[in-house]
């Protein structure tokens, strides 16, 4: 018997991120989904210019409600803003306008 799973990308209105955190050695970014059903499955991103854009992907079995995304290196000290990207829509999830 053989199982297959597709994975689905959030939506920006979920909006499954949680705590940004933007430093010298990268960003970490907190994946929280709100339905236990949903499960992290894997992310993908793209740089253009000084903005990030992110898409997650999630599966409708398991366990792993919760994930860390680590970008780690020099690449990412000059990203001004983080967006959350579906296949239609942006979100601005982290500006380094906002940041106190």
């Amino acid at each position: 018997m053989h199982f297959f799973v597709i994975r689905r990308l959030v939506s920006v209105a979920n909006r499954p991120i949680g705590e940004v955190v933007v430093d010298d050695s990268g960003i970490t970014m907190e994946v929280r989904f709100a339905l236990s059903t949903q499960s992290f499955a894997r992310y993908s991103y793209r740089i253009q210019g000084d903005n990030l854009y992110v898409r997650i992907y999630y599966v409708l079995i398991g366990s792993r409600g919760y994930y860390t995304i680590e970008l780690l290196g020099d690449e990412y000290r000059d990203i001004s803003n983080i967006y959350l990207e579906d296949r239609r829509n942006q979100r601005l999830i982290w500006s380094r306008d906002e940041t106190p």
